[in-house]
């Protein structure tokens, strides 16, 4: 797999005009946040849903191992719900795929929670 070698930068824009504190974005939160939890977690049962939840109750965008894990959860949710009409998982993945590098630097837990879930996201929704 390779990914393109854009200015990380131009993949969080599109994540903040989204605007993921607002109420119809944090009801998308919400709901994609449960799918997840009900459908995906599951099966792969690696992180803790309470401290998940309390961890991204007001997320904040930026390049960290904690904003790609929570996108990668919302993409997930989304590709669970079968969401193919707006594609969000497409929209909550791509600015987690370009974080890979940043991911890959660190060496703490969320780090391999962010790498589970890359490995789980499915080739065709890139």
């Amino acid at each position: 797999m390779f990914l393109h070698q854009a200015p990380i930068v131009h993949h969080l824009v599109p994540i903040r005009k989204m605007s993921l504190g607002s109420s119809s974005m944090g009801s998308l939160r919400r709901r994609l946040f449960d799918v997840y939890f009900s459908k995906v977690h599951c099966w792969f049962p690696f992180l803790d849903p309470p401290t998940i939840r309390q961890r991204f109750a007001i997320p904040s965008p930026n390049f960290s191992t904690d904003y790609c894990m929570f996108l990668m959860i919302l993409a997930l949710g989304s590709i669970a719900e079968n969401d193919i009409v707006h594609n969000w998982a497409a929209k909550f993945a791509e600015p987690a795929l370009s974080m890979l590098s940043i991911v890959c630097a660190q060496n703490d837990i969320t780090a391999i929670h962010c790498l589970i879930l890359f490995r789980y996201f499915p080739d065709d929704f890139r």
